[in-house]
């Protein structure tokens, strides 16, 4: 992701070291997140977010399966101040005609992957 798509950096919620490979990552913390995953990799990043962040809830993968994904941290929420916020994509079909344009226009430019 780093090289291919130039992001600053890119963590593997696989890979067995999600607390210290975020922490490495975000040295001074997280202010915003579009969270997808949930579970243990929205219980490590609330734990690195910084006062006033912000998290977009999209996705929430890891309970898919049916089964209650309890926080470990929630009143992380409250001690930062945070926002979270859920956003559910069919809730705005009336833009997606010209979301559709715009990144089509930047898959063809290349500028989007």
């Amino acid at each position: 992701m780093v090289e291919a798509l130039g992001f600053d950096a890119c963590v593997d919620y696989k890979a067995g070291n999600l607390y210290q490979d975020l922490k490495a990552t975000t040295p001074d913390g997280v202010d915003g997140c579009f969270e997808n995953v949930g579970g243990e990799v929205l219980d490590v990043t609330l734990v690195r977010m910084n006062p006033f962040g912000r998290i977009v809830l999209c996705g929430f993968i890891a309970g898919y399966d049916g089964q209650p994904v309890p926080l470990k941290h929630p009143s992380l929420i409250l001690m930062q101040r945070l926002l979270l916020q859920g956003f559910i994509v069919t809730e705005h079909l009336d833009l997606w005609p010209e979301a559709l344009k715009e990144l089509g226009s930047l898959v063809a430019q290349k500028k989007l992957q």
